[in-house]
């Protein structure tokens, strides 16, 4: 059995979505007020512990963000959402891939899913296709990608240095 997490940062709503052997099992979007993003943060990562508890992903897979030489205003915070998240997952052992908007898989799911939610099942599906197609040696569609980032993320030693 394949457990993966699909996370789509936002500063407002931030999508989530599991998968287990490719099926969607659980989804939703953690919701934030009008505070600062630091606050957010907070929230966000309060939201994803219990995922993370309720679920041990095997992986999973975050979308970052991809600057295209514009100055926008949601640029920085939302790399700082997405870098905490990335961080809070490899802190709890979960290797994890960091994907650019363009990476994202383009299947349908149900309507009455957020964009928040499709995207993290489509992040979800990616990161799983790349498993898939590690293990069996094959050639992979982040393999075969232009992107910024298609590494996957492990934590290969503890803070202290050991492990």
């Amino acid at each position: 059995m394949l457990v993966v997490l699909g996370v789509d940062p936002g500063i407002r709503n931030t999508g989530w979505c599991i998968l287990v052997d490719g099926k969607a099992k659980e989804h939703g979007v953690i919701r934030t007020q009008r505070q600062s993003w630091v606050e957010c943060i907070a929230i966000i990562l309060r939201g994803l512990t219990k995922i993370i508890v309720d679920w041990n992903p095997d992986f999973a897979a975050v979308e970052h963000v991809a600057w295209y030489g514009r100055s926008r205003k949601i640029t920085l915070p939302l790399s700082h959402i997405a870098g905490a998240i990335t961080g809070s997952l490899l802190v709890n052992g979960i290797p994890t891939y960091c994907l650019i908007p363009s990476m994202k898989a383009k299947k349908k799911w149900p309507v009455k899913w957020s964009a928040h939610e499709v995207d993290a099942a489509n992040l979800a599906l990616v990161a799983e296709q790349q498993e898939s197609a590690r293990s069996a040696g094959e050639n992979s569609f982040l393999q075969r990608h232009l992107a910024v980032d298609k590494r996957k993320l492990s934590v290969v030693a503890n803070v202290d240095g050991t492990g």
